[in-house]
């Protein structure tokens, strides 16, 4: 019983790699670290967030592992994933995924009825994303935008409504996630060339420095107008340092080397989004 929820429930909804849970959850901090007034908001937000990004993070992975059943098997990196190895079936995965989606519908009753809206857009892109991959090179956009909308549901939380300095976060938020999810395509390029998926990183210009370049600095410019609109040049300069180490990053990985590739990708949750966050909110208190 213990072996089979470890093994396969667990597993299912990747609990033994949560760098996913923290790139979801820490736009939306970014988010509130901008918009609430006192770290005692903050941190009451945080923990209603974290619950959500957690939710959604497992039923997003768990409609992926559903969709992509047949795919998974024949990629490296995915072979062993429960359903992919027929250690859950179709059927036990729904019946996990009902009760994340519905714990997700609570939280939105707490945000208000404005969310739902949203909140059924994010679904729909949830379920489209796994197919983009086998139809356009583009499905790291797909991601990107359901990946970051936490962004907007802190703004319909805090301020009842979208404003306009969440839809710039949540676009800089946006380049930020087509950046990593690129180098995190390249472990699996070779794979996904054999089996006929598509990503960013098989374009023709997908395996060039220049397009994570551009993603970058794309990224920065739309973060930087987030941060001049809200803080004082000792926080926007603490930030940018972080993201100069970032730079470097990008101009060392070895985009052929798939552990390098993902090296880099958990990066960005484990250690750059974290230091982001840290200076925000020492920013907003102190500075």
């Amino acid at each position: 019983m213990y072996q089979k929820i470890y093994d396969g429930y667990l597993q299912l909804i990747r609990a033994q790699k949560p760098v996913g849970f923290f790139l979801l959850l820490f736009p939306c901090l970014f988010s509130l670290a901008c918009e609430t007034q006192s770290l005692f908001a903050f941190f009451l937000w945080m923990i209603f967030f974290s619950i959500g990004a957690f939710v959604m993070r497992s039923a997003g992975c768990i409609i992926n592992d559903i969709i992509d059943s047949k795919f998974d098997n024949h990629v490296n990196r995915t072979k062993d994933r429960p359903i992919a190895s027929d250690r859950v079936s179709i059927h036990e995965a729904l019946y996990m995924l009902i009760p994340n989606l519905i714990i997700g519908m609570l939280l939105l009753l707490v945000i208000g009825l404005k969310s739902f809206m949203l909140a059924l857009v994010s679904l729909v892109f949830m379920i489209i994303y796994p197919y983009c991959k086998r139809f356009i090179d583009y499905a790291q956009i797909c991601l990107a935008f359901v990946f970051n909308t936490g962004v907007l549901f802190v703004s319909i939380a805090v301020h009842n409504h979208i404003t306009f300095n969440s839809v710039v976060l949540y676009l800089a938020c946006v380049f930020w996630t087509v950046l990593y999810d690129t180098i995190y395509a390249h472990q699996d390029k070779e794979d996904d060339l054999r089996i006929g998926l598509k990503s960013m990183a098989l374009t023709e210009h997908g395996n060039r420095k220049w397009l994570l370049r551009y993603l970058y600095a794309v990224f920065i410019l739309i973060f930087a107008n987030v941060l001049l609109l809200r803080f004082s040049i000792i926080t926007v300069i603490g930030i940018f340092l972080i993201f100069a180490f970032m730079y470097y990053d990008i101009e060392v990985v070895d985009l052929d080397n798939p552990k390098h590739c993902g090296f880099l990708f958990k990066k960005q949750g484990f250690l750059y989004q974290p230091l982001v966050l840290i200076v925000l909110l020492l920013g907003k208190r102190f500075f």
